[in-house]
């Protein structure tokens, strides 16, 4: 289409060649670029007035006829893909206004008529009655939303018919009908089960009527096994069965009576009873045998199994006479001591007890008569593990503690390591060699802390040493081990960061150090460097003449010379544009000088005063399309949100006018959606509420 377009423009700037540029050839030239930026009414007013020249011939204006003809076509189009991604009822009815017959003019009246369904049912499903949904129904009978307005219409009567219900004596008949009338209504299944818990509760009370006999509890458990009152039943069966039973085994008052009756009853009350009554008949009949025979394996068998039955007593002293007797005849005759403590322990008060003291007291003197002859550790720990409470006990525990701390020092000496004086510690820690093994630990672990760290330790190392051994034997050589690390610490980090406080810092820390020349000189540069890339931040004449007169032979000196020639005649420059102020002469500065020091003033410059006069052309044409069109070029300008504001109130406005002319629901709702704040809410609101009265 373009193409053929400037064919045409061709054939007409061939015939102004010839004829010279008539009026016809202008305006369709100017129709030309305006309908190629997308101006397309402007390009009809163009093509419009060229059909008025005086010269035009008739194939010209055929051409013009055509070209005005896809304009239209053009701007038919743009306003239909307008009216869709707006999508509101304003919208359409503005596109049906401007192209009553448009090509997508059919298009439009079906959207207008499904946003108006859509309108209908929100107001029906926010009432939320039978009346809204049928009203919808009778509008809308074959509508997309009838299904649901149906399902909803049978909901409410379902619910209505279940309400009705609630709060009376109902029977059996009345869930019967709401059943009938309502097969898949919401409450079917509470229905159900009122109805199956009315029928439990009619079974139950004929089973009472009955005398409550076995036969008719079980004929209502047949029925309802999982009934209201199954529980009741089932406890009323077991009551009576349990009841007769217990006084069968009550008559017969024997242990396999009383145990028949537990395997058929095990829960019953009486089951406690039952047990108590067969362990007091077994008990009688173990107790009575073991008295008969006098045997102590009966006796000790009857007291493991009755701890607190009727006859502990007498069993008890009965088994103590017959062991204390088989004890003594067993140890009488001993040489150790512990068999008769022992026999004391168990006995006493017996009558065989001071016969065991006497013969505890003749053996201990005659072990410590033995232990002293020769008072060895072993001797006198023999003596203590027989007689541990014993007279002499003390005396040898003495004994045996002065030989183990000697014995104990012998072995610490002979090793003569950390850990051998660390063992003698724990174990005699206030023995008569504690503190010179605690002189010997730390004269062992200053040796050995040095010898870890004297070769590669690091800073750490040897301040901890100093820390642990202040006084030590290699104090003196670990301070300077420290000097020489910080040192090389701070030159490090001098080297490393290349700053040129830390090197200043290591000058002043360490005046004669190992690394001092090295740190002049890196001063010496970093502070030339420093100076330069001030200067070239600050990009004055004056910055870079004070790193000239700081530095005449400096690395930069020639480019600084150069750059202050450089900014003399930008200064220049800028002057000029500034007093001439107009976007001419900053375009010109900025030609001149694109990187100049101005140049982001100036493009800003040029920004605000093409912007202030689009803004008094857009004031002039006060409408939509030229406020638009400035917040397009301009959007950061300070008018921009004015133009907005306007653009905004512009719409309002139109808005409000059709909706006025139209005077309907669905115009005030769709002027709302679109201004819910706008000048005219107010009284669309007002106008609303008086049409739903």
């Amino acid at each position: 289409m373009m193409d053929r377009l400037f064919f045409l423009l061709f054939a007409f700037t061939l015939t102004a060649t010839a004829q010279g540029q008539s009026c016809a050839v202008k305006m369709l030239n100017a129709g030309m670029v305006s309908y190629k930026n997308g101006q397309y009414e402007e390009a009809i007013k163009q093509w419009e007035d060229g059909k008025r020249c005086s010269q035009i011939t008739k194939t010209q204006e055929q051409n013009l006829n055509r070209q005005i003809a896809n304009a239209r076509g053009q701007l038919d189009a743009k306003a239909w893909a307008g009216a869709r991604s707006a999508n509101t009822m304003q919208a359409y009815e503005k596109y049906l206004s401007n192209y009553p017959n448009g090509k997508f003019a059919a298009a439009a009246r079906q959207k207008k008529a499904e946003i108006l369904e859509d309108s209908d049912w929100a107001s029906c499903t926010a009432a939320g009655t039978r009346e809204a949904y049928e009203t919808y129904l009778q509008k809308y009978p074959n509508g997309k939303r009838a299904p649901e307005a149906r399902a909803a219409i049978y909901a409410i009567n379902d619910d209505i018919a279940w309400s009705n219900l609630n709060g009376l004596a109902l029977t059996k008949s009345d869930y019967q009908q709401y059943l009938n009338n309502f097969p898949e209504g919401k409450h079917t299944r509470e229905a159900n089960a009122n109805i199956r818990k009315i029928e439990d509760e009619e079974a139950w009370n004929y089973a009472l009527q009955n005398g409550s006999d076995i036969l008719s509890i079980q004929t209502y458990l047949k029925r309802f096994p999982n009934g209201a009152y199954a529980g009741q039943a089932n406890q009323r069966i077991e009551e009576i069965q349990d009841r007769e039973d217990w006084q069968t085994a009550s008559a017969l008052h024997t242990i396999t009576g009383y145990q028949n009756f537990l395997a058929q009853h095990p829960d019953s009350p009486n089951a406690a009873a039952a047990k108590q009554r067969i362990r007091s008949l077994q008990e009688d009949q173990a107790w009575k045998k073991a008295q008969a025979s006098q045997d102590k394996g009966l006796i000790e068998q009857y007291l493991y199994n009755y701890p607190h039955g009727k006859y502990v007593e007498s069993a008890t002293i009965n088994l103590n006479r017959i062991e204390e007797k088989q004890d003594w005849e067993q140890i009488k005759g001993s040489t150790y001591s512990s068999r008769f403590q022992r026999f004391l322990e168990k006995y006493p008060n017996g009558p065989y007890s001071d016969a065991a003291r006497a013969k505890i007291e003749q053996l201990e003197n005659e072990a410590w008569s033995i232990a002293l002859k020769d008072p060895s550790k072993t001797s006198l720990n023999e003596f203590l593990s027989n007689y541990p409470n014993g007279q002499y006990a003390a005396e040898a525990r003495q004994r045996l503690e002065i030989l183990e701390d000697a014995a104990n020092w012998d072995a610490a000496v002979r090793t003569n390591t950390i850990y051998a004086y660390e063992t003698y510690l724990q174990k005699r820690g206030a023995g008569r060699f504690a503190d010179e093994a605690r002189q010997k630990i730390k004269a062992l672990k200053d040796v050995q802390t040095w010898n870890g760290i004297a070769a590669y330790g690091s800073l750490y190392d040897y301040r901890q040493y100093l820390e642990d051994f202040p006084d030590g034997r290699f104090a003196e050589q670990a301070q300077k081990k420290i000097d020489e690390l910080e040192e090389k610490k701070a030159w490090d980090k001098a080297a490393a960061s290349n700053r040129l406080e830390d090197y200043q810092n290591y000058c002043l820390k360490y005046p004669n150090g190992a690394w001092k020349l090295q740190a002049q000189k890196k001063i010496q540069e970093l502070e030339q460097e420093t100076a330069w890339k001030k200067a070239r931040q600050e990009n004055t004449i004056q910055a870079f003449q004070k790193y000239l007169n700081d530095f005449p032979n400096g690395l930069y000196a020639a480019e600084a010379t150069s750059r202050i020639d450089k900014l003399k005649v930008d200064e220049q420059a800028w002057s000029k544009a500034v007093d001439q102020n107009t976007p001419e002469a900053y375009g010109d500065y900025l030609s001149r000088f694109p990187s100049g020091k101005y140049a982001g003033t100036a493009k800003a410059k040029i920004y605000n005063l093409e912007a202030a006069a689009a803004w008094e052309t857009a004031e002039k044409q006060n409408t939509k399309a030229a406020y638009q069109a400035y917040c397009r070029k301009f959007p950061d300008s300070r008018q921009a949100s004015v133009a907005q504001k306007r653009i905004s109130d512009i719409e309002d406005e139109a808005t409000w006018k059709q909706a006025d002319s139209l005077n309907t629901r669905a115009a005030y709702q769709n002027y709302l959606i679109n201004f819910r704040e706008g000048k005219n809410a107010s009284e669309a609101r007002l106008r609303l509420s008086k049409m739903r009265q």
